[in-house]
This record gives structure tokens, sequence and C-alpha cells, in this order.
């Protein structure tokens, strides 16, 4: 099997094993697909078999050795269960946490869910700053020429459509910011690299739009360009013209040279972005982690003493940090670093820069909660090169989580906790040696941006897969109508609201038109009453669903939407917050993907996540009962159930829901072999036909004779309700034949 520059190759060892051997940049997500492909297999067609998966051991890997040790995925489990906070290879003997382990097997629990999407989306985001630069397009709906206007001037949609053709940028926008929220406004333009503006004389003579524009210059001080729109320039000689005077301009007024002028957009992007990025201050490769009661000097300025906390007075870790400084270190720690962005972000931020970690370990950084969750992020989950300097007076924490984490990754040890001069010089010695390990591996490195996209996409899909697998297994039981699984909370575009209020038009004038025709005799009041009702309504609400394609390579939203129920405001936001739960998670594995959506660029999306994100937080880890809510909501709007489109197919032995184009790409090797002969393509694909499944005749817009209709291939349809226990046949999938 070959995928992304990945390969992966499986081979049946004996009766009762298979070893699949992956190679890429993310190999993980080939077994990910592989384990959910037997999975689902044994599930639905070999009821009783039992089946175990093994991984190998971290260390190992990272270590080239060329037969690791295997971890059972039961024995994981049962350490689970007992609470275990660590393993051990059986090979080699390797210390590995149990968190560490887990995050690396496949999730059945809701508590690993999260922890897996945790991982995930920090994966994502480290991924995502290097490889794209986010753009925030601001402009007015003032500037969109007239239909006699339109050969003259160029439309803001169509440098919009431009700028999101392009893969490395990802561009949000909102084209009413005169009417606009200010909050709103404020998060879109902090959260993005580089802010557009269209700047015209309708967008200068609007107060609103000239006040947003020096605020994000002169206040959020921001990286601003400016697109000149419209067909004059009378703007330059107000008061505008003084305080952009220094910054750089793309004069789109022109239309003849549209060609040009959009390719020295992007070059002024990127050029904007890398501008940004070099005043940016960077953050020192040291990163000291300890406890402020081991510190002389934080005792000294009113920090909580603790008895028996403190050692020799130069093992104090700022007097060691201020050591390293003077010899040309730089040292990220907590005192000096923490500042605007939060506690959490920027140690966050510190961690993903460091090259080495000096850990000042004591019997009390191993009873702090945060000591240790630095720790673990450093040397498990970023694999930072750590330094153990031993301070304080005891020796406890060598019997704890914190000493158990050092020894199973071989940390060097420095121990400060008496008169040790010479120390210094050792953990001088040891943090220049790390760095410059370091250099030399990023110096090795080459083709780093085709392996970031590649590892972008495996990762996302990888989470993508995760997230779904969670939904079906846990959430859709067998005798639940079948009905996509994943749909989306947006806005509906303008001209949605357009196309169904056209639509609306001419449903009424055709009701009124059968009216004339009909007799009034010859019309029951049952009938006239469904043709009413067949009128579409108004569209009252700014909201709508939309059900996305389940594709292996990552799900894209389709076309067509399903109205949101009839509600006031009230019930609206009630629906909403109520199934935040399952939304904000959606919401955040979908920022991160290329699907373009008004609640994911516009800045009424960003208010609305963060309201749901805060209420999802608060509501715990399990969202089963919020999901299936908004699915049954969902499904009573799509009465004629349609479906958006998706069909239901069975790929690599499990059920997903594909839109048409993914569907052809994925039929089985049966319905190739026998394409000629009978046609599936408004069928709905199936791999399994019991005996129990009721027949259904293929529709067809001409009627054709009894004789044909017998020979016509028959489709079928599982009907739960005619089946008797025990009339199902255990059948392979058809998919066995792909393997």
């Amino acid at each position: 099997m070959k995928k992304n520059n990945h390969i992966a190759l499986m081979i049946q060892n004996d009766e009762q094993e298979v070893i699949v051997r992956a190679q890429g940049f993310r190999p993980e997500n080939f077994l990910f697909i592989v384990h959910e492909m037997i999975e689902t297999l044994i599930r639905e067609s070999y009821s009783g078999v039992h089946y175990d998966f093994f991984i190998p051991c971290m260390d190992c890997q990272s270590r080239n050795v060329k037969d690791p040790s295997m971890m059972s995925y039961q024995k994981v489990k049962r350490a689970l269960e007992l609470n275990v906070p660590f393993l051990q290879c059986e090979k080699f003997f390797h210390m590995l946490s149990l968190q560490e382990i887990k995050d690396a097997m496949p999730s059945d629990k809701m508590d690993e869910v999260d922890s897996h999407l945790r991982n995930s989306v920090r994966e994502l985001i480290d991924l995502t700053q290097e490889k794209t630069v986010s753009v925030f397009f601001v402009y007015s709906t003032k500037d969109v020429p007239d239909l006699k206007d339109a050969e003259k001037c160029v439309h803001p949609g169509t440098i919009l459509a431009d700028m999101r053709s392009q893969d490395d940028l990802k561009v949000s926008y909102t084209d009413q910011p005169e009417s606009s929220d200010m909050e709103a406004l404020t998060l879109s333009i902090k959260a993005n690299d580089v802010i557009v503006f269209g700047l015209s004389d309708n967008f200068a003579n609007d107060d609103v739009c000239k006040k947003l524009l020096l605020y994000t210059k002169d206040v959020l001080q921001r990286p601003i360009l400016l697109l000149l729109l419209g067909q004059t320039k009378n703007w330059q000689k107000g008061d505008l013209n003084m305080p952009l005077g220094d910054e750089v301009f793309v004069d789109m007024t022109k239309i003849d040279r549209y060609q040009h002028k959009i390719k020295e957009l992007f070059v002024a992007i990127k050029k904007k972005d890398e501008s940004k990025k070099k005043i940016k201050e960077e953050v020192p490769e040291c990163f000291i982690s300890y406890c402020w009661t081991n510190s002389h000097e934080a005792i000294a300025k009113g920090s909580r003493a603790k008895e028996n906390a403190l050692g020799w007075s130069g093992g104090d870790p700022r007097v060691v940090k201020k050591f390293l400084a003077d010899k040309g270190i730089g040292c990220w720690i907590d005192v000096e670093r923490v500042g605007g962005l939060g506690l959490y972000t920027s140690i966050a931020d510190g961690l993903r820069e460091a090259k080495v970690m000096v850990a000042f370990v004591s019997d009390e950084y191993a009873e702090s909660k945060n000591c240790v969750m630095e720790f673990r992020q450093s040397l498990i989950t970023l694999r930072v090169p750590t330094i153990i300097v031993v301070v304080g007076t005891g020796y406890e924490w060598e019997r704890k989580e914190v000493g158990l984490m050092a020894v199973g990754h071989s940390c060097p040890k420095v121990n400060l906790q008496f008169d040790n001069e010479a120390g210094y010089l050792q953990i001088l010695k040891l943090v220049q040696e790390t760095m410059a390990n370091n250099k030399e591996k990023n110096d090795d490195s080459q083709d780093l941006d085709k392996q970031r996209n590649i590892a972008l996409q495996e990762v996302l899909e990888l989470t993508q897969r995760k997230f779904l697998r969670h939904i079906t297994n846990s959430f859709i039981s067998i005798d639940m109508e079948a009905y996509p699984n994943l749909f989306i909370v947006d806005f509906i575009t303008d001209k949605e609201k357009q196309d169904w209020e056209l639509l609306r038009k001419e449903d009424e004038k055709n009701s009124e038109d059968d009216k004339k025709k009909e007799d009034d005799a010859s019309t029951s009041a049952e009938q006239k009453q469904e043709k009413a009702e067949n009128i579409r309504p108004p569209l009252k609400s700014k909201y709508c669903f939309r059900l996305m394609c389940e594709h292996v390579e990552g799900w894209h939203v389709m076309p067509n939407y399903t109205t949101f129920p009839d509600l006031d405001l009230e019930g609206e936001q009630q629906l909403i917050e109520t199934s935040a739960p399952y939304l904000t998670r959606l919401y955040t594995i979908m920022k991160y993907s290329n699907i373009q959506l008004d609640c994911l660029t516009k800045p009424e999306g960003e208010i609305l996540q963060q309201r749901l994100e805060e209420i999802g937080i608060k509501s715990g880890g399990d969202f089963k009962e919020e999901y299936l809510n908004l699915r049954t909501t969902v499904m009573q709007q799509d009465n004629a159930r349609s479906m958006a489109g998706l069909y239901r197919c069975h790929v690599n032995g499990k059920v997903v829901w594909l839109c048409d184009k993914h569907k052809k790409a994925w039929r089985s090797k049966t319905e190739e072999r026998y394409a000629v002969k009978f046609n599936t393509d408004n069928a709905i694909p199936t791999a399994d036909i019991p005996e129990s499944y009721a027949p259904i005749e293929a529709e067809s817009k001409e009627q054709k004779a009894p004789i044909e209709q017998n020979k016509q291939k028959k489709l079928f349809r599982r009907n739960i309700g005619d089946q008797k226990p025990g009339g199902l046949k255990r059948q392979t999938s058809q998919a066995c034949s792909v393997m």
C-alpha cells in the first residue's frame, strides 16, 4: 500500500498473526487504517474472534533498533485498569510512561479521545504555523461594483477567491466592517498573521472603517497591507494619507493590470509575514524548570517557604540560570518570560522552542502538579533532551513519577544539594553538548517543506479518523436509522438566501397557476393543503446545517445545506449551546483543514467558536447525548432524506457516507468486475447482502416491459423489521479481496 510518500507492507506470519510494516514521515496513520479495517471486519463478519494488536516501543524506535520490543494493547489496557504509571519493554527494559503508550494507540474511551485530540491539535498548530500564512481580508460591500461597472473595477470577491486558491495562504474575511461586532473583529485581527485592508474612497469616508484601520496599525500593531480598490484615490487628499505613508500599497484600481497585481499581492503578503517573524522576539533554547520553594531568592522575596526545601544556596535555580546566561546560553525562566500571553501559553511556547531543558528536581518538585506536567510534557511528549539537577535536601523524588521518567530516558544528573561549584561547569558542558547535537540534526534535515506538508495532511487525516471512529463505534447503534455521521452548524451565505427566495417565489407562482387551472370541485381540501405545504417557507434563521463527506483522505462539506428549525432567537441559541461539546471538537479539527466556511473564517464565526468552546469545556468529556440530540434535529429538518447527496458505502470493511465522486472512486472489486453487466450508479452501495434483506426494484423514469423488469439487477436495502433471530449469515465483506 502506498500513500503520500508512505509505504506499508502486510505479511501473514502464520494462521493467527499478521505483521504490518509502515515507513514514512508519519507511519502511524497507515497503522491506524489497517487496524480499523481489521477490527471492523472482525466485529461485523467474524463474531467471537479475539483480536489483539501490538505497537513498537517508542524508545526502541527512537534509537533505530532493528527488532523493537512490541507492546500489547491488552497489556496496556490492563495496566490502565490498575492505574500503573509506567511499563517496561520486554527486550531492552526501556521505561515508558503509560500516557505516552496510550496516546499512540487507538482510543476507546472519551477521555482517550480528548487526549488524542489535544495532542493532534498541538501538532497541527506547529505544522500549520510553519506551512501557511493566515490572512484576514477587510473590505466593504460598498466597493463591490455594479453590473455596469463590472468590467471597469476589480471585484473584491475575485481577489478573495484568488487568495484562497493559494495553498500557503489561509484566508478569512469580513465584508461589513462598518456594522460588524468590534469584539469579533478584534479577535480575528489578533488571530491572523497579516491583515489586508481594501482601501478606497468609500472605506476612507466611513468613520468606523477608518478607526478600525488605525486601531489595527497603532494599537494592535499588527502587520497590515493596503489594497487600493475602486476607480479613484481621493482619500489620499484626506487625513489618512499621512499615518499610512509608510505602509505597503498594492494598486488594484486598474482592472487591465489585475493579473500582474495579484501576483504582487502574494509576494507582499509573504514579505510582510517574514518581516514579522524577524522582529519577533527569539525564544531561548534552554528551558529552566524548577519549584519556587527550592529557590533562596524566591523565598527572600516573599514566596511561601517549606521545611527542608532549601539546600545549598549555590544550588538556587535562579543563580544557576544567571551563570549560564553569563556564559552565553539563552535561558527561559518563568519570572522573566511569563507575560501577556498567560502562564500556560508562555510555558508551552518556551517548551516548544527549547533545545534542552534543565530540570531542578527535588521532593517539592515531584509533589508539584505543574512541575510534573512540565517535566512530562518536555520529556515524553516533546522529547526535549533533559538534564537533571538535584536540589533541596531529600531523595523521595527518585521513587515517584519524575524519578522513574528520568531513569527511563537516561537523563544525565548533577547534584547541587551540597557545596559543588564544579557542578556549574558540568551543567554548562552538558547544555553546550546537547545544543550542539541538536544543531547538527537540524543542519542535516532536507526537504523540510515537503515533509511538513505530508505530515500536516497525515496528522489531519489521522485526527479525523479517530474522531469519526469514536462517533460510529460509541454513539451509533445498529437499530438507528441510517444517516450521515458528520454535520455542522454554519451561517447561510447571502447567495444562498437569494437563491432560496427565488425558489420560494417560483413555488408561489406555480401554486397560483395550479389554482387557476384546477376545478374547485375536483380538488379536495387535503390536496389543496398538501400543495400549500410544499411551498418553501421564508428563511428566518441565519444558521443552517451542512453535512460532510467522510472521505478517508479528508472530509469536505457538501454544497447542499439543510435549513435550521423555525425557532426564536433564544431557542436557536439554546439548540447551538446544548450541542457545544460536539460542535467545539468538530470546529477544532476543521480549522486546520482547507474547508472554507463562514463559521470558520468570518468574525461572527470566531465569536461563535469562542462561546461554544467555553461551554464545551465546562460540560466535561462525554458528548453522546448532545450529538444524538443534534442528529435527531438534523434528520427532522431533512424530511425528504436527501442527505445532501451523500451515499452510504462500504469501504475497507466499514460503513462511510461519501459524495458521488468519492463513491465511484471507492467502488468494490465486484462492482468493477461486473460494471458492464449491470449499472449500480444509483444504488446504495453495500458489501454484505444477507437473506433477510428486502429486495427493492431499481427505479427508472421509463416504463419497461415485465420481462425486462425481471431481468433487471435487483438492489437491496436492509429491512431490520423483517429479520428473524439467527437469520443473518456471516459473510466476508467485499473489501477482503482488497486486503
